[in-house]
């Protein structure tokens, strides 16, 4: 085998022992495996010392891309806690109602019309919005 042919397998070599970067040096000892793998099946890959690092760069560009959109919806001081609260009592505000009047509720608060709900239970319009209005209170209470 020529030394044209190790070239980019010696870079990445040289390249290994002066990284720094952990996750880099996983990026590299890939290439150098896929490299040697390719020499000794006689297939020399061609390019492999930079490509491992403009992967290894462009991957950390979008999760510091994804990081700050996520700091932007969300910020640092966001607690998940209250939204665990809010399901805890929302679970506890229903479990009051029958199933019934929860299910009557949580439709029309989906944005079914109380037409639609009167149809969908063979009842009157008027008994359908006194359903509703009956479970809001207890749901309130």
């Amino acid at each position: 085998m020529s030394a044209r042919e190790w070239a980019p397998y010696v870079r990445l070599q040289e390249q290994l022992l002066v990284c720094r970067d952990p996750k880099l040096r996983e990026a590299l000892e890939g290439a150098l495996d896929r490299e040697l793998a390719a020499i000794t099946a006689g297939q020399p890959r061609h390019g492999t010392d930079t490509t491992a690092i403009e992967n290894h760069r462009r991957r950390e560009r979008r999760r510091r891309i994804i990081e700050a959109m996520l700091l932007i919806v969300t910020p640092a001081e966001a607690n998940p806690w209250p939204q665990v609260e809010d399901r805890l009592e929302l679970g506890a505000r229903l479990g009051r109602l029958k199933a019934a009047d929860a299910e009557l509720l949580l439709l029309h608060g989906q944005g079914v019309t109380h037409r639609a709900l009167a149809l969908a239970r063979h009842q009157p319009v008027g008994t359908i919005k006194a359903q509703v209005h009956r479970a809001r209170l207890k749901f309130a209470a």
